[in-house]
């Protein structure tokens, strides 16, 4: 594609005009040495080890019908929810050139595919699908399904007729967002559901990667301290920095009515993304206000932070609260890493395994890699990227952090790659894209302060390119198997075979009093043992193209008793407790119940 061709002559030119790489950017040895040596023992690793059950449990079916290249090979979504209202978690798979996939969990540790009896196997499978999420937005019970178009398709919203069925109403419940060109297709990445006005239904925000601004923005290098200096610079049309006509930014944030229809009120609340080549997007509250900031993560320099000013304004803060440095920022996943009390902020990016195959910072791909924004509790964040040993991911997409092991630390995984389309006859691919096509999955554990990567010493064994991550309990045994959707191959679903002599808890929420957001998306849960305070927040948005459970799993490690779980509602500041809560459990804390 177009944008293919750009990128790697933009990669030729990086090396040409730096005369090889930045030194001021570490390479893979260097940020890691005396730290990768490391010997980790088993012990040290707590028993953790995952095995891959993917063929086993049914889900053994290609993402595609055809190999794909460059940005189509950006894609692979997967959405995991409870679908059918069984207590299992069920799983959607977005696809290109084939129906996507609907795998009904049948709760023996196998799957059924129910898409084309549901009817959400795809109208369109040529064109097929990028990302996808799950929401009930009308308020019946039942779990609706949006799904984001790829290539020149457009978007789909399936409402759940309640019996196991869905009807496609994206246009009748006002969601027209303008299909893709022939030349860039709808690069539709991003789809979250969250409440950001607070008002009790689940409004829709959708991110595009609009690489057409790639033909007109004016993009300057990182610069020798790493930092973003790339800015979108617009202008008149047809002068330089002008996006091409016709190519205007789709991304949009869409306001729920309380019906389930939907309002265009992007301009209405402030956010212009014009300029932002966005991945993904999280409604999350920053300051404790109670009111969710929005997140996003964008290609290019252009992640992004907005306040929010009360449900009926953003305004723009990444600069003033000290995030967006990361060059390419695709995944991302809200936590809180070192358990302060407070949400950091992780997002995946792009390193490279060498310098000397050319670690680029003339052009628009980055290698600084990943970044951890800490949580300062002042409403300001720091890089604490290399302080947590988190910065080398090669090229990142989906992540999630986590306790894996139930032993009250979380960790961190994250997958990867890029695939380029073969050179041709008698040429050469760019050296500097070739690391990514066997890019390794990345898995992190702690070591005192700092993460160690230990993919390869806990079965994690993947080196294809891997896009969409979701940890979740898909066998109900208390801990968290990880599922990754790959863009040029089958899925892998990886069972948890730690060992089960490690304590946990599973929280669920119900709140019937705002029947548009019962799984009450955005509340703040606490789980208290012992001395440990674990700060969750109730949420299916992060990662990359994934939708996760809306529900929060901890790790208890020995604490048996007088576990007590702290309940904030969104909207409110009063805190709803239960206390003396058995483990080893789904709990499901119901709104003002005691």
């Amino acid at each position: 594609m177009v944008v293919l061709a750009v990128l790697v002559a933009l990669a030729v030119v990086r090396l040409v005009a730096a005369g090889g790489a930045d030194q001021n950017i570490p390479d893979r040895k260097g940020s890691e040495k005396g730290h990768a040596d490391r010997k980790i023992s088993s012990v040290e690793l707590n028993g953790l080890r995952f095995t891959d059950v993917t063929f086993n449990a049914g889900l053994g079916e290609r993402h595609s019908a055809e190999n794909l290249y460059g940005d189509d090979s950006m894609s692979a979504g997967v959405a995991v929810a409870d679908v059918f209202g069984s207590g299992r978690q069920d799983i959607f798979l977005p696809r290109i050139g084939r129906p996507n996939a609907l795998y009904h969990n049948n709760g023996d540790g196998t799957f059924t595919d129910v898409a084309e009896q549901a009817g959400v196997a795809g109208e369109d499978p040529f064109n097929g699908s990028h990302a996808a999420a799950f929401a009930d937005i009308d308020a019946d019970g039942c779990m609706d399904l949006y799904v984001a178009p790829a290539r020149a398709g457009r978007s789909t919203l399936y409402v759940n007729n309640c019996n196991g069925t869905f009807r496609e109403e994206a246009a009748t419940r006002g969601i027209d967002v303008t299909p893709g060109s022939p030349d860039f297709g709808a690069q539709e990445h991003g789809v979250t559901f969250g409440d950001f006005d607070l008002d009790g239904d689940l409004d829709l925000l959708v991110l595009h990667w609009d690489q057409g601004y790639l033909q007109g923005d004016d993009f300057r290098g990182a610069g020798k301290d790493g930092l973003c200096k790339w800015r979108w610079s617009p202008g008149a049309a047809g002068q330089r920095g002008a996006p091409p006509p016709g190519s205007l930014n789709r991304s949009r944030l869409y306001q729920n009515d309380g019906s389930g229809h939907f309002n265009d009120v992007t301009a209405t609340v402030g956010l212009d993304f014009r300029g932002v080549l966005a991945f993904t997007g999280q409604f999350v509250d920053l300051n404790g206000d109670g009111w969710p900031e929005l997140l996003m993560t964008g290609d290019y320099c252009t992640s992004r932070v907005y306040r929010n000013l009360g449900g009926v304004r953003f305004v723009d803060v990444t600069a003033e609260i000290g995030v967006g440095t990361d060059e390419n920022g695709m995944g991302s996943v809200v936590a809180d890493v070192d358990d302060d009390g407070r949400y950091d902020w992780f997002v995946t990016s792009v390193s490279h395994p060498s310098r000397s195959t050319g670690c680029n910072t003339l052009g628009p791909t980055g290698c600084s890699g990943n970044r951890l924004y800490h949580n300062r509790g002042d409403g300001t964040f720091e890089d604490a990227t290399d302080r947590f040993g988190l910065r080398d991911g090669w090229w990142g997409w989906g992540a999630a952090i986590e306790d894996f092991d139930n032993d009250g630390d979380v960790e961190v995984v994250q997958t990867n790659g890029m695939t380029l389309a073969p050179a041709p006859r008698g040429a050469s691919n760019d050296p500097f894209f070739k690391p990514f096509e066997k890019d390794p999955m990345r898995f992190w554990v702690r070591d005192g302060r700092r993460f160690v990567e230990v993919a390869d010493k806990v079965g994690l064994a993947d080196s294809a390119t891997g896009v969409g991550l979701v940890p979740f309990d898909y066998d109900s045994d208390g801990d968290l198997d990880i599922l990754v959707a790959r863009s040029v191959t089958t899925p892998l679903l990886f069972r948890n075979d730690a060992p089960h002599d490690s304590n946990w808890l599973t929280v669920r929420l119900d709140d019937q009093t705002t029947p548009g957001n019962s799984r009450a998306e955005g509340a703040r849960v606490v789980v208290v043992s012992g001395s440990r305070r674990q700060v969750k927040r109730i949420a299916t948005d992060g990662s990359y193209e994934s939708q996760k459970p809306a529900e929060v799993h901890v790790g208890l490690g020995d604490e048996r008793d007088g576990v007590r779980v702290e309940v904030t509602w969104p909207g409110t500041q009063v805190v709803q407790a239960v206390d003396d809560v058995e483990p080893n459990q789904v709990l499901v804390v119901r709104r003002n119940e005691p």
